[in-house]
């Protein structure tokens, strides 16, 4: 197990007055109530180095308080020079973990089999009782994980970055990706992206997705949670207000919220669009290096 300490205060540049006000909301939910159980999540941690079958555990730091978190790195068994320069960032639901069975564990694998590198992190999960709806008072902090996440991937060289989410892990990158774009991550994949009337304050997802203009996939399950899938056309009407938004979405025929016995459909829906998305870039580059000779 090896242990890795970053220091550095929490902060976020704020690219709008609306982003301002919902950043602030946050940050005065997050003075008034438990942010994440540590206890919790340091028992998480043991029991999946107990259990883990795929990769290996490294625990990150995150502000000044000395406080850790666990999550999971896996490199694919093959020569560095061999693997994809495109690292994946892993991102779980509401009260889950970095293994998380539904989704986040089948795409671990399928990242390792397909030769990219991936970082799985614990998002803040609240203590046993706590009320569901203060979940939207963990933002801000889940979003330092992400950062400590592309910070760690960059110090052991990967400065490309997919970031793929699942529930309201989805809606913490969108928040992340809205509030701090990072020019290390080049896509974007949001699994069932959650938006709950009940959260405090409730994530403003249509406003993330219109300013994000790097390469999404909006991907949600046929029979997923109502509010997911009744929010499906405003998502898309939302992000295509952005002139350069590169903005997909699909739904998964016959799934539901967890996929499961669909799993194998997602993961191949997931994988057809980055080959569509790596292809694009390939082209991209390649105009650009003919640019520049000339």
């Amino acid at each position: 197990m090896s242990v890795i300490f970053y220091d550095r205060w929490m902060t976020v540049n704020l690219r709008s007055l609306s982003g301002y006000l919902f950043c602030f909301s946050l940050a005065a939910g997050v003075a008034a109530a438990v942010v994440s159980d540590y206890n919790r999540e340091k028992e998480i941690g043991n029991r999946l180095q107990r259990d883990l079958s795929l990769g290996d555990i490294v625990w990150l730091e995150t502000g000044k308080t000395g406080k850790t978190f666990p999550a999971l790195v896996t490199f694919p068994r093959i020569e560095k020079e061999q693997q994809s320069q495109k690292a994946v960032i892993m991102v779980h639901g509401m009260g889950g973990h970095p293994d998380w069975p539904d989704v986040i564990s089948p795409l671990r694998r399928h990242f390792y089999e397909r030769g990219n590198p991936s970082l799985s992190l614990q998002m803040p999960i609240l203590a046993a009782g706590r009320p569901y709806e203060e979940y939207g008072q963990t933002i801000l902090a889940a979003m330092e994980r992400l950062r400590q996440g592309i910070r760690y991937l960059r110090n052991i060289g990967y400065d490309e970055i997919y970031i793929v989410g699942y529930g309201f892990g989805a809606t913490t990158a969108a928040a992340f990706l809205d509030t701090e774009p990072d020019t290390s991550v080049k896509a974007f994949i949001g699994v069932s992206i959650l938006s709950q009337k009940y959260l405090k304050p409730r994530p403003n997802i249509n406003r993330y997705l219109q300013s994000i203009t790097i390469p999404v996939l909006d991907v949600y399950a046929e029979h997923d949670f109502r509010s997911i899938r009744e929010t499906a056309t405003e998502r898309k009407t939302a992000a295509r207000k952005n002139k350069q938004t590169r903005y997909s979405q699909l739904m998964v025929d016959k799934a539901g919220h967890s996929f499961t016995d669909k799993t194998d459909k997602l993961i191949t829906s997931i994988d057809d669009w980055l080959q569509k998305v790596e292809f694009a870039t390939r082209i991209k580059d390649m105009k650009t290096r003919t640019n520049d000779r000339q």
